[in-house]
């Protein structure tokens, strides 16, 4: 989503863009309607892949890779599959594009000079096809990081050996010392990356393609929903949220006529099991996976809209995408994160809603019970300030001057 709305203002930047892409992969969630948000003014590649990830899809059910959110107790089978995709499959299970990518771009540039190249992982496969490219012709490399790679919240995860941690790290910083420009999406891990490459690395956050005409959401909630979209991992289970609503349905007994909890996305098996726990399990509403312009109208239609930052070591600097667009909806977001942290920072610049510290049951309570009464009262939204610097046109903008 980063790159798709940040390819449509290259053109009126100065810059042609080429696009390679794989030519049959195997993507775990697939969105035709997105689409229609390609620009036409870009030129795509296609390059074909070969893929582990039907052994692995036998291996996790129906996902079509190894993945950290599932609808069951993850059993042997997942956990082998994780530990050869950390020991085996590095740096991930798109190694194996490495190669013919490689191949295919250097005929390619020699047939079709091109000032600049741009790698964006995770994956990070994709970083070492433009390390190859680099190191065997002159060209500029810009190096994205959409998420960290050795810092990743789901680093340990993969059983690593300590051969197979040290490979990881040494290309880690193969990538980060030999691209031209390095970036990522918030201070923090700017300040991470910066710790391990000993270089400036510069901040892009993900944005979102703001309606600034828009002065309220279209549609008021029917239900007091507390809605999360995308997919939430067991790290991401706002436990205290769980505890917070079963108390105050004891306190404010009308709640339980509008209370709605939605999600539309993966989630984690264990999270509905805890949702249950707490006595909550009739309010909950599971969507599923949607199309995007679907989560954007039930965004629209929810009056609290629920993001969850890890609750893993790294989590100080996740700014995710749907942050931004949440901000479009204006609806209240309610985050839960590490205190100090930037999603903190950014909500309260931008007063789209309210941060709680994970666990912070008292004052998740005192939250719910000021949106409690706004929603009854027909008053439940906001205003977030400064979208302008969030937008994707201007933050396109700033990589097309790191070209430069």
């Amino acid at each position: 989503m980063r790159w798709l709305r940040f390819s449509k203002y290259f053109s009126e930047n100065g810059w042609d863009l080429t696009v390679l892409v794989p030519e049959n992969p195997a993507y775990p969630i697939v969105d035709e309607s997105l689409m229609s948000q390609v620009s036409d003014k870009i030129k795509v590649l296609k390059v074909p892949i070969f893929e582990p990830a039907a052994m692995f899809g036998q291996a996790l059910g129906n996902q079509k890779g190894v993945a950290f959110v599932s609808d069951k107790k993850p059993g042997l089978l997942q956990k082998v599959a994780i530990w050869f995709r950390g020991n085996y499959l590095i740096p991930d299970a798109r190694r194996f594009w490495i190669q013919p990518a490689t191949k295919f771009l250097l005929q390619y540039l020699h047939e079709n000079p091109q000032d600049a190249i741009i790698s964006t992982g995770p994956p990070h496969s994709l970083h070492l096809i433009a390390r190859n490219i680099k190191q065997q012709i002159n060209i500029k490399w810009l190096a994205d990081f959409r998420d960290p790679w050795t810092g990743i919240d789901f680093y340990k995860e993969l059983m690593l050996s300590k051969s197979a941690d040290r490979r990881h790290r040494e290309l880690e910083k193969s990538v980060l010392t030999e691209a031209d420009v390095v970036c990522t999406v918030s201070p923090q891990w700017a300040s991470d990356l910066e710790q391990l490459s000993g270089r400036i690395v510069e901040v892009v956050g993900n944005g979102y393609e703001f309606n600034l005409q828009k002065s309220v959401s279209q549609t008021y909630p029917t239900k007091f929903s507390i809605a999360h979209f995308g997919s939430m991992p067991a790290a991401r289970n706002p436990r205290g949220l769980w505890q917070a609503l079963r108390e105050l349905l004891t306190e404010i007994p009308e709640m339980k006529t509008d209370l709605q909890i939605l999600f539309a996305g993966n989630v984690d098996y264990s999270i509905p099991l805890d949702i249950e726990a707490h006595g909550l399990g009739e309010f909950i509403v599971n969507k599923g996976q949607v199309a995007h312009h679907q989560s954007l109208e039930l965004q629209n239609q929810s009056a609290i809209l629920l993001l969850v930052a890890n609750d893993t070591p790294n989590s100080s600097g996740i700014l995710t995408g749907k942050f931004y667009e949440y901000m479009n909806a204006r609806r209240p977001i309610l985050a839960f994160g590490p205190e100090g942290g930037n999603l903190q920072h950014e909500i309260q610049a931008t007063s789209s809603g309210d941060f709680v510290p994970y666990g912070r049951v008292d004052l998740i309570k005192d939250v719910l019970r000021r949106y409690f009464r706004q929603y009854k009262e027909g008053a439940l939204s906001v205003q977030p300030r400064n979208l302008q610097q969030y937008d994707s046109g201007h933050l396109a903008a700033k990589i097309c001057s790191l070209i430069r």
